[in-house]
């Protein structure tokens, strides 16, 4: 059995019209700084084809924001 070969995965695509894939999104909140799903919409497109993904996309964004570090309240507007 030859031991030299390489598993190569594919994304996981959420919306297959616009190939968005979940690695897509977990990069537009957690890199991006993407907080609202118009936003990530805009900037990807997913959802914007047949739209049978919308649902999917939408459960995917949110996931991936409950992983993102909560702001402190106020803590955009505390000045020295």
């Amino acid at each position: 059995m030859d031991d030299n070969f390489v598993i190569i995965q594919r994304p996981r695509l959420i919306c297959e019209c616009k190939n968005v894939s979940l690695q897509k999104i977990q990069e537009e909140v957690h890199v991006h700084g993407v907080r609202t799903l118009k936003d990530l919409v805009l900037r990807t497109r997913a959802s914007t084809g047949c739209g049978s993904c919308a649902s999917a996309v939408r459960e995917a964004f949110e996931t991936e924001l409950t992983k993102t570090a909560p702001e402190l309240p106020g803590s955009a507007d505390n000045e020295p």
